[in-house]
Formats: C-alpha cells, sequence, structure tokens
C-alpha cells in the first residue's frame, strides 16, 4: 500500500515537472513578428503619425517594414537629426505620389 501511494506521488511529480518544462519552453521561444507598413500622416517633428515615429517603430521590431506617406505637397522639418535605419534589414520607405520635402536633413 505504501509502495502503491509513492508510485502515485512520483507520476504526479513527474507530470508537474513536464508541464512545468513545457510551459517555459513554450515562453522562451522567439515570437515572429511580421512586417508592418507604418503611414506618415503629419508633418510634426515626433509624435504619433510623423516621420520620426515611423523610422523608430520600423526600426525597433526587426523585420522589413515598409513606411508610406499620406500627405502631399509639405515640407518635413526635422528638429534634430532622423534616426538611422538598422542595416540588418531592408526598410521601404514609399513616397509613391507624395512630394515631400525634408528641410534640415543631416545625413551622416
Amino acid at each position: 500500500m505504501v509502495r502503491g501511494k509513492w508510485e502515485a506521488k512520483s507520476r504526479v511529480h513527474w507530470l508537474l515537472v513536464m508541464v512545468f518544462l513545457l510551459l517555459n519552453s513554450y515562453f522562451l521561444l522567439p515570437t515572429s513578428t511580421f512586417a508592418a507598413t507604418y503611414t506618415v500622416d503629419n508633418t510634426a517633428d515626433s509624435g504619433a503619425g510623423s516621420l520620426r515615429e515611423a523610422i523608430t517603430t520600423a526600426d525597433g521590431n526587426g523585420v522589413a517594414d515598409t513606411i508610406t506617406f499620406t500627405i502631399s505637397s509639405q515640407t518635413i522639418t526635422p528638429l534634430t537629426q532622423l534616426p538611422a535605419l538598422s542595416e540588418g534589414f531592408a526598410t521601404t520607405i514609399d513616397g509613391t505620389g507624395a512630394k515631400i520635402y525634408l528641410e534640415n536633413f543631416i545625413k551622416r
């Protein structure tokens, strides 16, 4: 009788260990990130819809994204240098059909 209880506890113990290991391996696996499109819809230097925000967000997720513009015939005047895009992946800046001018743009 004692041996039967010990075997049952041992099985439960191993089952709990296996569940724990499976859950840990699930949470340790890298998550996949999909490419996204970020839209620039204002000429502000920062904040939602700005070119700076689009570049920062696109560069931060580690995949090749696209930045598009819904503004036309506008001038974007960054107050400071825009962030650089990483070279590890290709982010597309698509200005098709838009006449966008960058003032005070400093290229590294």
